[in-house]
């Protein structure tokens, strides 16, 4: 399968953040699909692209609606009122708060990866779904891929991890058709 191209493109600096404004590439995205792509939209499917195993894009939906679930969360406890774009924009380092960039640099999700439009067609499905009270994860508020544990830069041990989001009141779980590795974490109700 021949891999889609990206809808824009940026480049990593060294420290690990993505220097071009997130509104323009947002603009760059409109233009390169011919229509309208909102910001919130670009940074969905630049997390999901960036988050996402290409040989499991099965869970790229899931991990979007994650994202989705866990920013309502963090709205309701903290009264924040922040959308998708600062969410996947910020970080606890002021430095590299407002941009993309690396996970491991104070963010909650990675978004190094130039999205592609059919990154931007699944995240409007699932704008869609949601609109209609579909959520494949059930409320899921965080996801861990446990192949990517120990390897990709930042991450622990799975154990360790299940361990410190049980005191914030997650719980690892799955989600039906899904691989075994791809794990959501729900809060008991």
């Amino acid at each position: 399968m021949i891999p889609s191209p990206a809808i824009t493109e940026t480049h990593m600096a060294p420290d690990g953040r993505v220097h071009d404004a997130p509104a323009s590439l947002a603009r760059l995205a409109s233009a390169y699909m011919g229509r309208p792509v909102p910001l919130d939209v670009y940074a969905l499917a630049r997390m999901g692209h960036s988050e996402t195993d290409p040989d499991h894009a099965e869970t790229l939906p899931l991990r979007i609606h994650v994202a989705l679930n866990d920013l309502a969360d963090l709205n309701a406890r903290k009264h924040l009122g922040w959308t998708p774009a600062d969410l996947i924009t910020y970080s606890t380092q002021p430095m590299h708060r407002g941009f993309f960039g690396e996970q491991h640099i104070g963010r909650r999700y990675a978004s190094t990866k130039d999205p592609t439009a059919a990154d931007v067609f699944a995240v409007e499905q699932v704008l869609s779904d949601r609109a209609e009270g579909i959520d494949p994860t059930h409320g899921a508020l965080k996801f861990v891929d446990k192949l990517s544990m120990g390897k990709q830069h930042g991450s622990g041990k799975f154990d360790a991890l299940v361990t410190s989001w049980a005191a914030e009141g997650l719980h690892p779980g799955t989600v039906e058709g899904m691989p075994d590795h791809f794990i959501v974490f729900r809060r008991n109700a």
